[in-house]
């Protein structure tokens, strides 16, 4: 996963898209040069709108958007795409908002809403805002695109790994019957007080486990996306345990604390966790690894 997460970072500048602005970092200078970058950029966008997109018929799936369900409903499915996408709900397909709003972008749906065809404009106006943050969706988009295939979490899929969990910390509870004591009765008369301090370290450090354990409980864990490398056996009706999974943030979100974290790292282990953090459509991704700091004395 990590190679593909590298390679998409390669790609930001791919032709095919809308350059993206970003947050304004200096303010205006009024200088010649900036005024043709202003020019050069708008006619990039301009020219990718008057693009037009020619999609076969014979290609095309179609459904419609249900506004009480907030699913969409499919009635004629084309293409493999739903190898990976959607599920059944009793008689008829469905999609998830994001799955339905993708598959209108890449021009592999036809969704109507009240008798009419929505445009790419619309269906993130409509479906989008009542049921999926945009920030959300452009990672979702992200990792689709790098090949990945991409779910909402679910904690039931990382049920398989808890066994695994606690076998892992039942061996680290085995490392503690041999242990050794850090000062004796001798370090009394033969060493001195910064000495024995050093040996007993008195600053304890916690391992991640310790503080999720201390951590509160939330309802919510927080956890947005299930990911899996591309795999032409994948199905829908048994994903198992993804390889990935991802915890979506905005730039502009005040940093998690070290107690959430943990919890976060906690619920998925061992599957890795990963946090993709969005700027205006930048999208970078982070993990926080635990490690021993060596004590000097």
């Amino acid at each position: 996963p990590d190679v593909l997460l590298a390679l998409g970072a390669k790609r930001r500048k791919d032709s095919n898209k809308l350059p993206v602005r970003g947050k304004k970092r200096l303010e205006a200078t009024g200088c010649e040069r900036e005024k043709q970058l202003i020019y050069k950029k708008q006619d990039q966008s301009q020219a990718i709108l008057a693009e037009e997109r020619l999609i076969k018929l014979s290609h095309l799936s179609r459904g419609h958007w249900n506004d009480q369900t907030l699913l969409a409903e499919i009635h004629s499915k084309k293409g493999g795409h739903w190898n990976y996408f959607g599920y059944s709900k009793g008689d008829i397909e469905v999609l998830q908002p994001e799955e339905a709003v993708y598959l209108i972008e890449i021009g592999a749906l036809e969704l109507c809403y009240k008798g009419l065809p929505l445009s790419l404009q619309q269906a993130y106006s409509i479906i989008l805002t009542k049921t999926f943050p945009f920030y959300k969706y452009q990672v979702y988009c992200h990792l689709l695109r790098l090949g990945f295939i991409v779910k909402r979490h679910l904690p039931a899929r990382l049920k398989d790994n808890k066994e695994l969990k606690t076998k892992l910390g039942d061996e680290g509870n085995l490392s503690k019957e041999n242990s050794i004591p850090l000062v004796t009765p001798v370090d009394a008369t033969t060493s001195g007080n910064d000495k024995i301090l050093s040996k007993l370290q008195i600053i304890k450090s916690a391992s991640i486990m310790e503080v999720a354990t201390s951590a509160e409980i939330h309802t919510d864990d927080g956890i947005d996306f299930d990911v899996y490398l591309p795999n032409s056996n994948f199905k829908k009706v048994n994903f198992g345990s993804p390889n990935i999974t991802v915890k979506v943030a905005r730039y502009e979100d005040p940093f998690p604390s070290g107690s959430s974290i943990a919890k976060l790292i906690s619920n998925c282990k061992p599957i890795p966790l990963k946090w993709a953090l969005n700027d205006n459509g930048d999208i970078t991704f982070y993990s926080f690894d635990e490690m021993d700091i060596p004590v000097l004395n």
